[in-house]
């Protein structure tokens, strides 16, 4: 396969409705992961979107290669694009969990440390006002000013605010597009 290669150069590309996808899609895990993750986890959220295109590329490459063709352009096609973004999802979620584990070397145990912003998150009731916010960040050992910031973040992509002082959190379907609800 390499003298194969060797032989035929190909320049290799995602189709338009592929790069859409994959820079929209990563574009929202890296705000989840500036959101809810320390900010060295958005260098995994990259390091992912790199590894997708280089796997769609290897896919695309082989089935190339067993089709004998011989053409200088290489678009890749759906189904290896679709392999390849699930694979990496796992490899994503495999990555964020050795990233809690390990933590920074510096004597610093991060995994007894637990993602306060997450935990706050999902103690939240599905509706509530800022006080009851308030009152899980007390439970939590968040202050109130931190609560405030963080329903701040959170108002634009994770809760809606209805009125003044009232949250509700936003509906996602599998695939993380919001539901209205």
């Amino acid at each position: 396969m390499i003298e194969f290669w060797k032989a035929h150069p190909a320049q290799f590309t995602l189709s338009q409705n592929q790069w859409n996808d994959l820079n929209s899609h990563f574009e929202k895990l890296l705000h989840q992961a500036s959101v809810f993750e320390r900010w060295e986890a958005l260098s995994i959220v990259k390091r992912m979107a790199l590894i997708l295109f280089r796997i769609a590329m290897l896919l695309t490459a082989i089935r190339k290669y067993e089709s004998d063709d011989w053409s200088a352009g290489l678009i890749c096609e759906e189904r290896d694009y679709q392999i390849a973004k699930s694979l990496v999802e796992v490899f994503r979620q495999h990555s964020f969990f050795l990233f809690d584990i390990l933590g920074k070397p510096k004597g610093i145990n991060y995994q007894r440390l637990p993602n306060r912003k997450k935990r706050f998150f999902e103690n939240l009731p599905e509706q509530f006002q800022r006080r009851e916010a308030i009152k899980v960040g007390q439970l939590l050992g968040i202050s109130s000013a931190s609560v405030d910031r963080w329903l701040k973040q959170m108002t634009k992509d994770y809760l809606e605010q209805s009125e003044h002082g009232v949250y509700r959190k936003m509906v996602f379907d599998k695939v993380d597009k919001k539901v209205k609800g």
